[in-house]
This record gives structure tokens, C-alpha cells and sequence, in this order.
């Protein structure tokens, strides 16, 4: 792989992460909408 194929693989699997890391952030925090407010 040429290092702009691993550059992009890494942008893709980093934006992955953060998708679910931000999905279980909102689902935790909307049970408890009284104590965190997210819009």
C-alpha cells in the first residue's frame, strides 16, 4: 500500500471509531436527559 492508501484507511477507520464512540456517548447520556442536555 502506498502511504496516502494507509493515510486514507486510517481517516476511515478513525471516523468510524468516533461515530460509535459518539453513538454510546448520545444513548447513555439520553437516558438521563434531566442531567445532560444534547441537541
Amino acid at each position: 500500500m502506498t502511504p496516502v492508501a494507509t493515510t486514507a484507511n486510517l481517516d476511515r477507520l478513525r471516523n468510524n471509531l468516533i461515530e460509535i464512540v459518539y453513538q454510546i456517548y448520545k444513548s447513555k447520556y439520553q437516558r438521563k436527559p434531566s442531567t445532560v442536555q444534547i441537541k
